[in-house]
């Protein structure tokens, strides 16, 4: 075995340790606070406990999914590039874990937080959000009718007739 699997499998074991102990009660209590944002979007318990535990992603991505017809769930991927590890919640619950490619050196962490995205929103209030002038369209292809999409300062984003549907972000170099 190479020393990149056994580092590997030592990740996968300690999280899998972690969220055994995070989602079950028997890690104790953390009583350092998580940084104050401002929100438009609560935590889940599972979720706070991950901010708390890790910090805030390094990147994530939100979607709008449709689970049934006419019901529709929020589908979040949180990456920690140091860990390489992404978490995946829908609707605040963790659902499961993924192997997530090494930090690259020299990029930072985004500055934006999974509860500044309301799915829903138009793309003004997400663009006053975001307090950029960086505000840039991109051309979705006529994917999907009725679609629009946006990038700015290390953030993509996409709306669709019923407002924002897609999120991402990613690491810059400064």
């Amino acid at each position: 075995m190479t020393p990149k699997c056994i580092r590997n499998l030592l990740i996968a074991a300690c999280s899998l340790l972690l969220l055994t102990f995070l989602f079950t009660g028997l890690l104790p209590t953390v009583t350092a606070q998580a940084p104050q944002v401002t929100s438009a979007v609560t935590l889940s318990a599972q979720q706070q406990q991950t901010v708390e535990l890790l910090g805030w992603p390094h990147a994530f991505a939100i979607r709008r999914i449709e689970e049934s017809p006419g019901q529709h769930a929020r589908y979040e991927a949180w990456t920690w590039f140091d860990s390489e590890i992404t978490y995946i919640f829908v609707d605040g619950e963790f659902r499961f874990w993924e192997p997530a490619a090494g930090l690259v050196p020299g990029m930072p962490p985004t500055t934006l937080r999974p509860t500044a995205f309301v799915l829903g929103e138009s793309p003004e209030t997400v663009r006053a959000a975001l307090n950029t002038t960086q505000w840039e369209y991109i051309e979705l292809l006529d994917l999907i009718d009725d679609a629009e999409g946006y990038t700015a300062d290390g953030v993509a984003v996409s709306f669709h007739k019923d407002g924002l549907t897609a999120v991402e972000t990613w690491m810059e170099a400064r």
